[in-house]
């Protein structure tokens, strides 16, 4: 279905304004698919399923199974793929600032000095840029049918596990970012434990999450690390990224954090909006850059009060900006564990030719 609105997209998914198509619930849907799935309990209070060689809470997978049967695609499509806790929140408003920078000039909302009139200044970034199987849990397709193109969106899901309408279709373009598993393992840890979570796919009821840090650490190791095993979930878009460079661009958070500049022109290039000489006499790259601050995001009201229901789980918008730094794992594992787990992991990617930032 093509868009209602005549506007020039991307816009803020929370803003789209849809009528409600009366549906099914996809986790009644396609309840009988997620029962059948092999399971464990983790953290001890959450159920996981394993769907097509990865795990996710129970509560995630109808919007993964109705994602893979429901989405079509639209020229200019650009989807952001990542594990949790790998830059996903920053990915998202750099994309959103750089494709959008047609209707919403970031040049503007840095000399507005924060007055809320950029959408990354009134909003979180998850609310500027959804997360797909989010949008089929949450019973959101009309809104994404209603989105003015080129839309922007989001998914945690692995490779294999997303739509043939995507992975098949050239028109759909794929922006994945990674990161150093050891600073992700931490960030998670202290993020969940910040969360609630609703009890199972059916269920109204919310929890807190309680995650110790070796439950994180060791999900890793055992390849149940949400989306994971995290190896086939980054050599999934690494080896696409080699063999289909106009499909996938490869992303690592350090070096995105270390050269925000050069990585802001790769993703422009690559989503076909190029920033002119113009644009970049003018200081549109390092506007960007400075819209999409950890500080500055930190700083938003946006983010500094309230909190986000988003995938069956509520968030503290605070809670999606800790530290954003390199390295923050020497504060919270031994030396020990850090060289097992390096150890581990490049065994699993030997031969690959991929390696971590450090």
């Amino acid at each position: 279905m093509q868009p209602t609105s005549a506007a020039a997209g991307p816009v803020p998914f929370k803003d789209i304004a849809a009528v409600a198509v009366a549906r099914r619930p996809v986790a009644e849907e396609y309840g009988d698919v997620v029962v059948a799935l092999p399971s464990r309990l983790y953290p001890p209070q959450q159920r996981w399923r394993e769907y097509q060689g990865a795990w996710f809470r129970e509560a995630w997978v109808p919007g993964i199974v109705a994602l893979q049967r429901r989405f079509e695609p639209r020229a200019g499509d650009v989807l952001l793929a990542s594990l949790p806790k790998c830059g996903t929140t920053w990915l998202k408003a750099l994309a959103f600032a750089t494709a959008a920078r047609g209707v919403y000039p970031p040049a503007a909302a840095a000399a507005a000095g924060g007055d809320g009139r950029h959408p990354l200044l009134r909003l979180n970034p998850h609310e500027c840029v959804p997360f797909l199987e989010g949008i089929y849990l949450d019973g959101e397709e009309a809104k994404l049918d209603a989105a003015p193109s080129p839309r922007l969106m989001s998914t945690h899901a692995s490779y294999p596990n997303l739509p043939a309408s995507i992975t098949e279709d050239d028109r759909c373009k794929i922006i994945y970012i990674c990161r150093q598993p050891k600073d992700m393992a931490i960030s998670l840890w202290y993020f969940m434990n910040c969360s609630k979570a609703k009890t199972s796919s059916l269920s109204d009821e919310w929890e807190s999450i309680t995650m110790s840090l070796s439950d994180v650490w060791e999900s890793i190791r055992e390849g149940a690390y949400l989306g994971g095993p995290i190896w086939e979930h980054i050599l999934g878009y690494w080896n696409t990224s080699k063999t289909e460079p106009d499909k996938v661009l490869f992303l690592k958070y350090e070096e995105v954090l270390r050269d925000p500049t050069k990585n802001i022109e790769k993703i422009a290039e690559f989503i076909g909006q190029p920033f002119s000489d113009a644009e970049k006499e003018a200081g549109i790259v390092e506007s960007i850059i400075e819209l999409c601050s950890f500080e500055k995001m930190k700083a938003s009201g946006a983010n500094s009060t309230g909190s986000l229901h988003m995938m069956a789980n509520e968030y503290p918008h605070e809670s999606f900006f800790r530290k954003g730094v390199i390295g923050d794992w020497v504060n919270h594992v031994t030396p020990e564990m850090a060289d097992s787990l390096d150890k581990f992991l490049s065994a699993k990617f030997y031969g690959s030719g991929f390696t971590f930032a450090e």
